[in-house]
Formats: C-alpha cells, sequence, structure tokens
C-alpha cells in the first residue's frame, strides 16, 4: 500500500499519511466492508459457531479475534514522498495475507476513503505552514 503526495515529503508527514491510511482501514474492516466498500464475504458456517461460542461478532465480519492482526499495521516511509503500510509481526502478516484473499481489506483506493486522506493531509499542511516562524 503507497502513497505519494507532493507537498509531503518529511519523514513525519509521510507517516502522519500512513497513520491516516491504517485508521480508515480500520474503521472500513471494522464496519465488514472491503477497500471497494464492498460487504465482506460470511465467514464459514463453522467459524461463526466458533465465534459465537467465544461471544464474538460473527455478522458482518470484521476480521477481529484478538485485535493483534490489525493492530499490528505500521506505516514505514520508504522513500522520497512514500509511505507504505505493512504488518511489524510476520505473523500476523501472514495472517492478514490469507484474510485479504477472502475479504480484500488491505488497500486504501475508493474514493471517499481518498478524498477523506486528502482533506486530512491538505489541512495538516496548512497547519503546519501557518506555524512556521
Amino acid at each position: 500500500l503507497e502513497f505519494r503526495r507532493v507537498l509531503f515529503r518529511s519523514e513525519a508527514d509521510m507517516l502522519e499519511l500512513g497513520h491516516l491510511a491504517i485508521q480508515a482501514i480500520l474503521r472500513r474492516t471494522k464496519h465488514g466492508l472491503d477497500a471497494d466498500l464492498n460487504p465482506f464475504a460470511p465467514y464459514s458456517d463453522r467459524y461463526a459457531k466458533e465465534r459465537a461460542e467465544a461471544s464474538l461478532q460473527t455478522s458482518p465480519p470484521d476480521l477481529t479475534r484478538s485485535g493483534d492482526m490489525l493492530g499490528a499495521m505500521t506505516p514505514s516511509v520508504t522513500g522520497p514522498g512514500e509511505v507504505t503500510i505493512g504488518f511489524f509481526d510476520p505473523f500476523q502478516a501472514l495472517k492478514a495475507s490469507v484474510n485479504t484473499q477472502t475479504r480484500d481489506f488491505f488497500d486504501v483506493r475508493n474514493e471517499e476513503e481518498l478524498s477523506i486522506l486528502g482533506d486530512a493531509v491538505g489541512d495538516a499542511a496548512v497547519a503546519r505552514i501557518r506555524n512556521v516562524p
């Protein structure tokens, strides 16, 4: 997952953008929506039963059992004006890879989220420019 912005070149700016992207992924995933804002495929009957017995949400799927996978997302600056969202734990990265095959959650590409990120980044830029002595 990569974002490039002409006006945002500092490492702090790119990390901020990465954290905003993670928040967008978390918010959408919590509501059972994929990266295109389509509902996730339901959990299998067997897994839904297992989740229900553990008093966990079964519908819509939210990809949260322990919270470890989604909580392991982290931004890292990977080049000038570039940030990549990844996982700091290899096991959680593997779980995300498996989940993405069925429920495409790990991206920010729909117009609504991109617009919100653009607005937030623009607002941050204006605030930063105003605070320059």
